[in-house]
């Protein structure tokens, strides 16, 4: 029998990429929606195949790579994809210059 003081819970699905951030927001989440994340987190691949298995989710943090993938078999609804983060591309990033420190001596 489901307890009527639990809060409501929504089932994520998510590369363990994002593990720390979903973690960390929570808490927050739970104060301010009523609603408990229960969270499954793994390789992108398994994520997709969790989903793909039918584990119950209601929200899905993966690559887009890996959302265009589930989104053109059917499993993703397109309308509903959402980017979270956007990331310059490895090209962006300026090289650090690695410097050799000694001492005197």
């Amino acid at each position: 029998m489901n307890d009527p003081r639990a809060p409501m819970e929504l089932h994520v699905l998510s590369a363990g990429a994002a593990q720390g951030l979903v973690a960390a927001l929570a808490p927050r989440f739970l104060a301010e929606t009523g609603v408990a994340l229960r969270t499954t987190f793994g390789a992108v691949g398994a994520i997709g195949e969790k989903l793909m298995a039918g584990e119950r989710c209601d929200a899905l943090i993966l690559t887009e790579a890996m959302i265009e993938e589930l989104a053109t078999s059917g499993r993703v609804g397109a309308a509903t994809r959402a980017a979270l983060v956007a990331c310059a591309p490895a090209s962006a990033f300026v090289p650090v210059t690695r410097y050799r420190i000694s001492r005197a001596g």
